[in-house]
């Protein structure tokens, strides 16, 4: 059997001779009439006409021959691409900078945003929330436990329910003493996910009661760290918090749900009348259940529930809507950014295309007189444009695979939720060749559109130097519109950058340099009340005096910048009445030293000694927003509140000292109004469980962490010890997002700059080269350098200033969507506008300067002979 190929060759040959032989019997025809043989050929010729149109007739009614043409327009492409390098790189650089960088955005929002979550059905998995909404004590909303045992009885489609909170836990026995993120969960958790064991069995129904909770599954990656992956750890026992478990499963590599888990232990639900706790409660819908219907139900389930006391969340959400919530709005933002910069290029390289087909004029007019039709034509030069963009796409994919790599490298650590589903796929791939085909389509349709207006034989007869004026307009436009999205991508970065250095100024009511913090949570099991804590923070306190490394040495419960802040009600004595919940105080436990080692300034009166022990008269000291607004005439010092809203009398505590605020959330928070006790005095155990240990040194901060490790171990050798950090670290992760999304913004306002003025310099230069003649006529009879260098900067203005004028309209309209970005900064800044229209216009300036140059360099004489 022959192949298509041989057969095609075949048909060629034989469609050859045919050719020959008509033309053969044609000339023997009329040489038998009498005609000579050369007269005769030339005739058959004549009437014969175009031989390879003939051909190409001939192949089309075989079939196949747009692929034929296909293949031969892209190596004719390839091969002006070949002709002409500095277009080729430009136009190939440009569009990958622009591919590439929207590539690389829709990468990271494809795997957080778009790709579904790695469980059986993901879009059955919701999160049901119907609770207090998230305040000093809870960072998330969740469902009362009375709440889920009565909605687990109702049919409103769901199919399982699972309710789970997250805890630390110290591990001992399995090498140095660990803290570890514990998920405690009802036993139906793991089916409600639909995630089975990797190696054992998740739990049993009844081993969420009393009495047989002694039980545990571990991560996958704790199992591999703490126990060398050892397939025997099924039935092992481990201990945590002091208590001896039984291992009966291993997750799978990945899953750490909920809130990066290392380990999960069964919940059981009591109702308790004291304890008004929420937790999260996850649900999987029925099959046949569709979310609307579900939040019709519950929606009817939560009105026949007893009328909350206060403000109530309540909602049915997709599970993965949940765990992007905070993100969304940021990648969304940056899609919108790249878009812009793709925009940018895109334009850039059809101004390009553009001016490289009008040079081309002489070569289509050619083409058209030599029989292209123009359909042949606008498909060559669609084709061209479509490898072009082919081109600058593959080096798009390069580019973004780089800049991806790197950008997980530097994004803060547990900023962006799913981060391990970003990756190259078939959806990312397929998307940034539709971007390609797209882009060259669109890039290609101007060129396309003036072969087919000047596919004349008058294009014969020019010297390539005229342009229309429909032509300049068009490649005006261009540029003008690549400035105005410049402006607005650089505008916006300038507030982010301003917003940032804001963050950075703001005055934290503590010195952060060469203050070192270590924090250790005290198990019950060994812990049970607190003056064993008392005990415990006593020692290690005497151990970091002791240390010739520590200067100072100070202990907190809820340092600044931490995961854990408790604020609540007080009562002042002979004070307004404040209504409950009205008027908040954060209540933090310190040891005497911890104002100082801190560096937080003391305003007015003392801070805590040694003397202010548990059997000494109770003393606080309040911060002097709380003193200002009690009391502004600066009298705080003596007077008396409760850290209660209904005190016996021993609840009163005199005040003796002021000091200043400090932020204790976020950075860009307000500063806490609190109430410092001392924790000597301090008889709640839930006050005294997390102590962080704060030591200030000039010392190394690794030289300074050995010592602090050694006042704990020497306290207690099976106490764990995490988040070992300085300040000026912990500082710099409340701004590692804005400073990351500050930095990727600026850069891709530097890339839309430079395109930008690649753009402006592009359509100056050609503009000069097409008007060296006009130029070189005007020198010829009197007009100075200046005089043509002015006029060509004259013309670049106008250019210029309609760009800048719609891209602040632009910025304007736009940079609001920046507003929950910004900090003490407003989204209309008139300064950032200034700075940014100024940075602009320079850089606009100076590419238009250079084309500018060149036109006063014109030597008359040449140009007159050239021509």
């Amino acid at each position: 059997m022959r192949s298509p190929g041989r057969r095609r060759v075949v048909r060629e040959v034989e469609l050859d001779e045919e050719i020959r032989t008509h033309f053969r019997m044609a000339i023997e025809e009329r040489v038998r009439r009498g005609e000579p043989r050369d007269e005769a050929e030339r005739a058959v010729r004549r009437e014969f006409g175009n031989v390879l149109q003939v051909k190409e007739t001939t192949r089309a009614m075989w079939g196949g021959l747009w692929w034929e043409t296909l293949v031969q327009d892209c190596r004719y492409a390839l091969r002006a691409l070949r002709r002409t390098p500095a277009f080729s790189v430009t136009a190939v650089v440009t569009l990958a900078l622009g591919i590439g960088s929207a590539t690389g955005v829709f990468m990271v929002a494809n795997g957080v945003l778009l790709r579904p979550l790695p469980y059986p059905d993901p879009d059955r998995l919701v999160l049901v929330t119907h609770g207090p909404p998230p305040g000093p004590f809870l960072t998330t909303s969740g469902m009362a436990d009375r709440d889920y045992l009565e909605l687990r009885n109702h049919d409103i489609g769901f199919e399982k329910l699972a309710t789970f909170s997250n805890q630390p836990v110290t591990l001992t026995g399995a090498g140095e003493p660990a803290r570890l993120n514990a998920a405690f969960v009802t036993t139906e958790f793991f089916a409600v996910l639909g995630v089975p064991c990797a190696l054992g069995r998740g739990f049993a129904a009844d081993e969420g009661s009393p009495g047989r909770d002694g039980v545990v599954v571990l991560g996958d990656e704790l199992w591999r760290s703490r126990f060398a992956a050892d397939p025997g750890v099924i039935d092992a026992t481990v201990t945590l918090d002091g208590v001896s478990r039984t291992v009966v499963g291993v997750m799978p590599p990945g899953f750490d749900f909920p809130n990066g888990a290392d380990l999960w232990l069964p919940l059981e639900i009591r109702i308790d009348p004291r304890n008004g706790r929420s937790r999260a409660v996850a649900g999987r819908l029925t099959a046949d259940a569709t979310l609307q219907g579900t939040r019709a139900g519950f929606a009817s389930f939560t009105a026949g529930l007893p009328p909350p006391d206060g403000e109530v969340v309540s909602s049915v959400e997709p599970l993965g809507e949940y765990l992007v919530r905070n993100v969304r709005h940021v990648l969304l933002l940056f899609l919108g950014a790249v878009c812009f910069v793709l925009l940018i290029a895109s334009a850039n390289v059809a101004n390009l295309v553009l001016m490289r087909t009008i040079a081309r004029g002489h070569e289509i007019a050619l083409r058209a007189s030599l029989g292209a039709g123009r359909g042949r034509l606008t498909r060559q030069l669609l084709t061209e444009g479509l490898v072009l963009a082919l081109l600058g796409g593959s080096a798009g994919v390069l580019l973004a695979w780089a800049g991806v790599e790197a950008l997980m490298r530097i994004v803060p650590a547990g900023r962006i939720p799913r981060i391990e589903s970003v990756r190259f796929d078939g959806v990312v791939i397929g998307s940034t060749v539709s971007v390609a085909l797209i882009a060259g389509l669109a890039l290609s349709l101007l060129p396309a559109l003036y072969a087919s207006r000047h596919a004349s034989g008058r294009a014969l007869g020019t010297s390539g130097r005229t342009s229309s004026r429909g032509g300049r307009r068009v490649r005006g436009a261009l540029a003008l519109g690549q400035i105005a999205l410049a402006l607005i991508l650089l505008t916006g970065a300038g507030l982010m950058v301003r917003s940032f250095h804001n963050m950075l100024a703001v005055e934290l009511g503590f010195r952060p340099a060469d203050v070192l913090t270590m924090t250790v949570d005290l198990p019950t099991s060994n812990y049970p009340d607190a003056g064993a804590m008392r005990a415990l923070h006593d020692r290690v306190l005497e151990g970091l005096a002791a240390s010739p490394a520590v200067q100072e040495a100070g202990a907190v419960n809820w340092r600044p910048f931490g995961t854990r802040l408790v604020s609540g009600d007080f009562t002042v004595e002979n004070g307004p009445d404040l209504p409950r919940g009205g008027y908040w105080a954060a209540k933090l436990a310190v040891s005497p030293d911890y104002f100082g080692t801190m560096g937080i300034r003391l305003v007015r009166g003392r801070v805590f000694t040694a003397a202010d022990r548990a059997v000494a008269p109770g003393v606080v000291v309040v911060s002097r927003s709380l003193a200002d607004r009690f009391w502004p005439a600066g009298d705080a010092v003596g007077r008396r509140l409760a850290l209660r809203s209904d005190p016996e009398p021993p609840d009163w505590l005199t005040i003796v000292g002021v000091v200043d605020d400090v932020l204790q959330r976020e950075i860009t928070g307000a500063r806490e109004a609190a109430i410092y006790s001392p924790y000597a005095q301090v008889t709640r155990p839930f006050f005294l469980d997390r102590m962080t240990y704060v030591a200030r040194s000039a010392a190394d901060s690794q030289t300074v962490a050995t010592a602090m490790r050694a006042a704990v171990r020497a306290a207690d050798p099976d106490l764990p010890v995490h988040t070992v950090a300085s300040m000026d670290e912990l500082v710099g992760l409340m701004t590692a997002q804005p400073r990351f999304q500050s930095w990727l913004l600026a850069a891709l306002s530097l890339i839309a700059l430079v395109l930008a003025a690649v753009g402006v310099y592009g359509v100056l230069a050609y503009a000069v080269t097409q008007q060296r003649f006009e130029i070189g006529v005007r020198m010829a009879l009197g007009a100075r350098a200046s005089d043509v260098m002015g006029n060509v900067l004259r013309r670049s203005l106008s250019l210029i200033a309609a760009g800048l004028l719609l891209g602040v309209a632009g910025s304007a309209a736009v940079t609001g969507v920046l507003r929950g970005y910004l900090f003490q900064i407003a989204p209309t800044d008139p300064m950032t506008f200034l700075a940014s229209t100024a940075l602009l216009a320079l850089t606009a300036l100076l590419a238009a300067w250079l084309p500018a140059r060149r036109a006063a360099r014109v030597d008359p004489v040449a140009v007159l002979k050239s021509e």
